[in-house]
């Protein structure tokens, strides 16, 4: 049980990290930096990476003294797989959609935001972490609020709000690695 937990924080350190990183390609693509000052957005990105990091180097140790024998199963890779080919397929058609028939490519960001919010949700069974589905389910909510608020620019504001959102599951997921790490502790 505690080798499953252990290699848990090496994967929460290592996803929140990647949603860190995320959350900063957000910020950039559709001028999303005139709506939020670049110099916030760089010192979040870097406590999220540096917690991150510490987190991966604590899930390490502790695997060391806790080894697992396998990480993932076939049947968990496969569905990631699928949730992802999906996942691009989708962006793809949508955007060409946005751009080719509706003559709207402001639309591109606002499409691909909800297509990665709506990805979370099947993740969220594939990685047994409830989180993903909700702040997934708070991109496609704060997308359908864009549409209606803000339709002269749609494409910051949503860009806005999925980055913003994807730093809150970076702080989820280093939350949770961290309350694993310290549960394995203090049973040690």
């Amino acid at each position: 049980m505690r080798a499953r937990v252990a290699n848990d924080v090496v994967t929460a350190g290592w996803v929140a990290a990647g949603m860190a990183f995320m959350a900063a390609v957000w910020f950039l693509w559709s001028n999303s930096l005139t709506l939020i000052p670049a110099g916030l957005v760089a010192l979040v990105e870097v406590a999220l990476i540096v917690a991150a990091v510490r987190l991966i180097q604590k899930g390490k140790i502790l695997r060391e003294r806790f080894p697992v024998e396998s990480g993932w199963r076939d049947d968990d890779s496969r569905s990631f797989y699928i949730v992802f080919g999906t996942e691009f397929i989708l962006i793809f058609v949508l955007d060409m959609i946005a751009i080719n028939v509706l003559h709207r490519p402001e639309l591109v960001p606002f499409f691909t935001s909800i297509v990665v919010g709506a990805h979370f949700v099947p993740l969220a069974r594939i990685f047994h972490t409830p989180s993903h589905a909700l702040f997934g389910t708070a991109i496609v909510v704060w997308c359908v609020i864009c549409w209606f608020a803000f339709p002269a620019e749609i494409g910051e504001y949503s860009c806005l709000g999925t980055g913003v959102i994807l730093w809150g599951l970076s702080l989820s997921l280093l939350w949770r690695g961290r309350r694993d790490a310290q549960s394995i502790e203090a049973r040690a």
